[in-house]
């Protein structure tokens, strides 16, 4: 792996959850796949444990990817080590557990980049901020990690905690000068959708000295097309397709 993300030598691939469409979403199995497949990254979300743990899930609630039932922060650590969350997806990946953040990080120290993406709406959890900073710190991380929210005060607060970590500004409608916004907060990477993204917006940030992310798509021949724009990376639940569609810069 690369040891810092550089687009000049590349476009990059981000394994959404893992590799979503295939094996149970945030689980340990789809990062190890994503991996396979040739993703450059993993994408993850975190939420806190009742206990305060950050723990890898990306609804706010369990019902949706577990057996479980309820809040995610309703749950200390060891409770939601006892839910399945893999079931839902296939009886095949029964028993399949949340993950912490730093069971993660330790997995992908030197092996693969991790986009990890605070889940601060529609609630607040109290101190995420400083709790994923202090997990990247101490797995030895800060390089191999990239920080995004669509919630900015906490990216702000992320840089502002640590300004060595790469963080990414996600933001889902148009905004008047998106790279104004992320420069203010300390972003150091645009996230959005192809439908808010231009060859003119990717011009504007990589001027200001920005990478730029596409957000998550799953159709070769839209990638293709941001690539064109200059688009530096994409997340998608496919990243064996992407691949194969992945131009090499010179």
């Amino acid at each position: 792996m690369r040891k810092i993300l550089d687009p000049s030598k590349g476009t990059y691939i981000g394994g959404h959850r893992g590799a979503a469409r295939y094996y149970p979403e945030n689980t340990m199995l789809s990062f190890e796949k994503a991996l396979e497949m040739g993703a450059d990254l993993i994408e993850l979300d975190v939420h806190l444990s009742k206990d305060g743990i950050p723990v890898i899930i990306h609804n706010h609630t369990l019902d949706e990817t577990t057996d479980g039932k309820g809040r995610v922060n309703d749950y200390t650590l060891e409770q939601l080590k006892r839910l399945d969350a893999g079931s839902w997806f296939s009886e095949q990946y029964a028993g399949l557990q949340i993950p912490t953040l730093e069971e993660v990080l330790l997995w992908a120290k030197g092996k693969i980049w991790v986009s990890i993406e605070l889940k601060q709406t529609p609630w607040h959890y109290e101190g995420l901020e400083e709790k994923v900073v202090q997990v990247i710190e101490t797995t030895g991380m800060v390089e191999q990690v990239q920080v995004m929210s669509s919630d900015h005060l906490a990216v702000k607060k992320t840089t502002d905690l640590n300004g060595e970590l790469m963080a990414s500004m996600i933001y889902h409608c148009k905004l008047l000068d998106p790279v104004k916004n992320a420069k203010e907060i300390g972003a150091r990477i645009l996230n959005a959708s192809w439908h808010h993204l231009s060859k003119d917006v990717v011009d504007k940030a990589h001027q200001a000295g920005l990478l730029v992310c596409g957000g998550l798509n799953n159709d070769p021949d839209i990638w293709i097309m941001m690539q064109e724009w200059g688009v530096d990376m994409v997340d998608t639940d496919v990243p064996d397709v992407l691949k194969k569609v992945t131009r090499l810069r010179v």
